[in-house]
């Protein structure tokens, strides 16, 4: 009976021994996994932040390239119509884009030159094409039209009166189109009657322009009235 009591006070004393080196043993393994972890998770932000960062970067510079791209095209395409107004000596010279492209709706003039002392163009402001549908229609499907007289020539009315305000007697215009879609019309526009002008080298000039044009020419948004 001793001897039993012996032996249980001696695995109790052994017990006491172990048990707390296993508690600090695991306590010791939880805090190895706990810094693992932990420094995995750092590490993985870290990687993490360090794409974001790269990619913000690459859209800034995508973004600062896209946006010196578009100035270089504007630039391009005012210096064509400043040539324009002055080798025709006209007294106005303008791109009307329709927009959406995807479902025009409306007409908007963004680009344009002229000479001094000319009142604002009357179609700057965004027009819905319903207002001028027979000279829409015209606008989307004729590549070249001639109107040697405004008041004879122009049969969409809405579109006369237009022509009126800006104080335009004769009128040319070019068809422009990204394959074969209508994506604006090039307007030459003059307030006194011309009858120098010879259509068949307008022509000539305003297909050179329309080529030298179209494909870079920014698409009109509808809101608030910015390219893209």
């Amino acid at each position: 009976m001793y001897i039993l009591q012996e032996a249980a006070q001696q695995a109790a004393n052994n017990a006491a021994v172990i048990w707390p080196q296993i508690g600090t043993i695991v306590v010791a393994i939880i805090s190895t996994l706990s810094t693992i972890v932990l420094g995995w998770f750092t590490y993985n932000q870290h990687t993490k932040n360090k794409t974001t960062d790269a990619k913000i970067e690459q859209m800034k510079k995508n973004a600062d390239t896209k946006s010196e791209i578009r100035n270089e095209k504007m630039a391009k395409i005012y210096g064509i119509l400043w040539r324009i107004l002055y080798e025709t000596k006209a007294d106005r010279v303008y791109i009307a884009q329709p927009h959406p492209l995807t479902n025009a709706l409306y007409l908007s003039v963004g680009i344009e030159v002229k000479r001094k002392g000319l009142a604002k163009n009357a179609i700057e402001d965004t027009l819905s094409l319903s207002e001028i549908a027979n000279f829409a229609a015209d606008l989307s499907k004729r590549e070249f039209i001639f109107y040697a007289d405004v008041a004879k020539d122009v049969r969409d009315n809405r579109a006369k009166s237009l022509f009126y305000c800006n104080g335009t007697e004769s009128a040319v215009i070019r068809r422009l189109h990204d394959e074969q879609d209508w994506v604006g019309s090039l307007f030459v526009e003059f307030v006194y009657k011309r009858d120098d002008l010879i259509p068949a080298t307008l022509k000539e000039m305003l297909a050179e322009a329309a080529n030298e044009i179209q494909y870079d020419l920014p698409e009109f948004k509808c809101a608030n009235h910015r390219w893209k």
